[in-house]
């Protein structure tokens, strides 16, 4: 492993030296390509399984099947899967084509420069080049004293779904998502998600099957289960667009969300296309804090919410290859919801490391994204001619790549075929060129930049007194 991880840091550092010299237009690309095949090895195709929730243990069973290829020139798979990664589950089964996994071809974790994503190793050579099925069997403990199921994903951290389930955690790893989720008790609960859901018949326990109906990125797969008594639901279908508001009862206002979404999803059909989710979208409303975008839904408060909701196009559907690209969908959505009204073009002589201070397989994208990259964006603007300009760019963008994941660089090239505007050069300088070359993630900086997307999931007092009071009078 040691002889591994020194291989790939000379691989990244080779790759950083070579980006800058942006005439070699295949190379960087090639060299990447081959960076993410070494430390992902797979190709997931199909995401599929059950999730069964029991909030008397606050536990979650699951029984997750992941469908996948090896990756060109691979031949050992991996995964990732936080719970059995850092130690917190030992009641588990994994199997690779319905055999066990252990003993000498059990599994190792293993660690990779640049990056705090651990991977989860099958100690099994595959060489066949065909499908393979890894079955994963577990008992999740969960955190707190609220019964709630929900996903928890904060990309600036780069914590995604594979706190949940076993999967491949970055953006460009794209895999259909069929997901069963249940509920034991007689307590009733209400469930929202991505994609298309559907509640079953069933009586013996409640049930809910997810379905994204294409390929998407995992960690933007969203699912909340919370009592039906705690939460009130509301759903309209604005501009041809089915919406559905669930939110904490007492809690915020979904009046005040639809006053928002009702002029906000025409408009950005109008700029960029249509809403690119066929089942439309999911809300879950919180009172205060950020939001986090999921494809096809969010979780966030009413004053990010029109954030949240372009990033269905930019971020959910135009999609960045890896986590470090990612800084592009938060640079234009704040370019154009938060930085609307006045926005300035990047600075002459600005350079940075916003890319080029991760690795291409790190995990958490630069908060520097938000402000600067939206100055990049003004830039891109007044050089095609004007806001407009860039909107139709933009319109071209979708309409050409969604679903396509992409890098910084090709961003550039795209520019470039519809505009006639070669900023590439521009782009290695302002992303790539920072006063250090290459450094790995900072946790404290990525930490801190993460509050910014901090969801308040405390319900209101009337939901926390119900709860807490039982507690209380259990107490010695």
């Amino acid at each position: 492993m040691k002889r591994r991880g020194w291989i790939l840091t000379i691989l990244v550092l080779v790759f950083v030296l070579a980006v800058p010299a942006a005439g070699r237009r295949n190379s960087a690309p090639s060299l990447e390509d081959q960076l993410l095949d070494a430390v992902f090895r797979i190709d997931i195709l199909t995401i599929r399984g059950t999730l069964t929730y029991d909030p008397v243990a606050s536990s979650v069973a699951g029984s997750i099947g992941l469908v996948f290829k090896m990756r060109p020139g691979q031949t050992r798979p991996l995964f990732h899967f936080d719970p059995i990664d850092r130690g917190l589950i030992t009641d588990y089964t994994v199997a690779l084509d319905g055999e066990p996994v252990s003993g000498a071809n059990g599994l190792r974790i293993l660690d990779f420069p640049g990056t705090r994503q651990k991977s989860i190793e099958i100690r099994r050579d595959i060489n066949d080049g065909g499908e393979h099925l890894l079955s994963v069997t577990y008992r999740l403990p969960l955190d707190g004293w609220y019964p709630r199921f929900a996903s928890n994903v904060n990309d600036i951290y780069g914590r995604g779904n594979e706190e949940v389930w076993p999967t491949i955690n970055a953006p460009g790893e794209l895999a259909r998502h069929q997901l069963t989720f249940q509920v034991v008790g007689s307590v009733p609960y209400r469930f929202i998600g991505s994609g298309l859901v559907q509640k079953s018949p069933r009586t013996d326990l409640q049930e809910w099957t997810l379905d994204t109906e294409r390929e998407v990125a995992s960690y933007t797969v969203m699912f909340a289960l919370l009592p039906q008594a705690d939460t009130v639901y509301e759903e309209r279908t604005i501009n041809g667009t089915p919406v559905r508001i669930m939110a904490f009862a007492g809690g915020a206002s979904i009046a005040q969300a639809w006053t928002q979404i009702t002029p906000w999803l025409p408009d950005l059909a109008a700029k960029f296309g249509p809403f690119p989710m066929p089942r439309g979208l999911s809300i879950f409303l919180v009172k205060e804090g950020g939001g986090m975008e999921y494809y096809g839904g969010t979780i966030s408060s009413v004053g990010a919410l029109k954030h949240e909701i372009n990033h269905m196009y930019f971020g959910c559907s135009i999609i960045a290859k890896t986590y470090r690209d990612s800084w592009w969908d938060e640079a234009v959505t704040s370019w154009y919801v938060d930085y609307a009204q006045s926005m300035n073009p990047i600075p002459s002589g600005f350079r940075s490391n916003i890319v080029n201070g991760r690795s291409p397989y790190a995990v958490g994208f630069d908060t520097r994204a938000y402000y600067e990259g939206a100055e990049v964006f003004e830039t891109m603007a007044r050089a095609a001619g004007g806001k407009q300009a860039l909107i139709l760019f933009l319109a071209d963008l979708r309409a050409r790549h969604t679903f396509e994941p992409f890098t910084t660089l090709q961003l550039a090239d795209y520019f470039l075929e519809f505009s006639g505007l070669d900023l590439r050069q521009n782009f290695v300088d302002w992303f790539y060129q920072g006063e250090t070359p290459f450094s790995s993630e900072s946790d404290a900086a990525a930490a801190s930049g993460a509050r910014m997307k901090d969801i308040a999931w405390t319900p209101p007092d009337p939901i926390v007194d119900r709860y807490r009071a039982p507690l209380a009078r259990r107490d010695p």
